[in-house]
Order: C-alpha cells, then structure tokens, then sequence
C-alpha cells in the first residue's frame, strides 16, 4: 500500500512537471502569423500559482527554459516556473524520504527487539545447559560467560566494544581455566 502511495505521488509530480514543460514549450512557440500572447494569458499550475505572461513575443535568446525563438515568457516567468517546480520537487523528495526514514525506523526498532531478546536467551540458554552439563565447575567460572554476555550487549547497545579484542579474551581465559580444570593433578602459577 505505502509503495503504491508512493507511486502514486510519484507519477502525480512527474504529471505536473511534464504539463509544465508542455506549457512552456507552448508559450515559447509563436507562430509568425500571430505575434501576440493574447492565446495564453496565465498559466496555472494545477491551482496553486499563476504566471503573468508577457503581453507581445520577445526574442528568448537568453532563457534557459523557453526557447530561444520568439517567445511569450520572459526572464521573471523562468524564475517563476523555475521556482514552482523546484517547491513541488522538494515537497515530493521531502516526503519520500521522510516516508523511507519511517520504514527504516520501525525495522531497526524490531531488530533491535529481536537481537536483545536473542541475546537473552543465548544467555539463558547457555547458562543453563552448562549448569546441567558441568555443575559446580562451571558455576565457579560462570564469570567468563556473564562477562561475555554483558560485552556483547554492550557492543550492541552503544557499539563501542572492540569485539575482536572481547572474544579473544574470552577463549583465552576459557582455555585456561578448561586446561587447568582437564589437568587438575598438577599445579599452576600465573606464568
């Protein structure tokens, strides 16, 4: 639905930019015969401003919309023109953007929900299972994954966590504390 809006909004715009052109081009071709603006007073951009046209033909040498021949449109109606489809431009982009910056949102919203709640229950999880797998043994070091958990919401939440650093710290007192515990009959210093 949101994308059909856009659509929607989209041709509605490109519409009016087209019929724009279509009347400039208009206003600047004048036939030989009939060198008067009489046939086009005002333009109307579909009622929103009206640009007085020039009463006789001027040559458009200088204009960078209308023609260079002999034209009803002068400089100040450029500007004009200029001016009304740059407004109707920036309307449009503002609300597509301000439409896609919605969307964003709400999905970054969700993931972050998500990948907490993941987080929490990895943490649970593990926990958990190994409690029941190595009892005492691992509720004596139950720190090193508390830890683990807590850099990894850390990381998440403010993102300024060496990640790489935090895991390789976290195997490497792991592997320690697995080695001491698989070699118990012998005896370690910190060396």
């Amino acid at each position: 639905m949101l994308f059909s809006n856009n659509l929607i909004n989209h041709y509605s715009t490109r519409r009016k930019l087209i019929s724009v052109f279509i009347l400039v081009s208009l206003i600047s071709v004048v036939r030989s015969r009939d060198l008067s603006c009489a046939n086009a007073k005002y333009f109307t951009n579909p009622g929103k401003v009206a640009v007085d046209l020039l009463k006789s033909p001027v040559n458009g040498e200088s204009l960078k919309i209308c023609t260079s021949r002999l034209t009803c449109c002068s400089q100040e109606q450029e500007i004009q023109v200029h001016n009304v489809i740059r407004s109707s431009y920036d309307k449009h982009l503002k609300q597509t953007l301000y439409t896609l910056s919605s969307v964003l949102k709400s999905r970054a919203h969700r993931f972050d929900g998500f990948f907490k709640e993941l987080l929490s229950t990895s943490k649970k999880s593990f926990h958990d299972m190994f409690k029941r797998t190595y009892g005492i043994i691992y509720e004596q070091n139950s720190f090193l994954f508390t830890d683990l958990f807590e850099e990894l919401e850390k990381y998440f939440s403010k993102g300024n966590v060496d990640l790489i650093e935090v895991m390789d710290n976290f195997f490497s007192i792991l592997y320690q504390k697995m080695f001491t515990v698989l070699n118990a009959q012998y005896t370690f210093d910190d060396k």
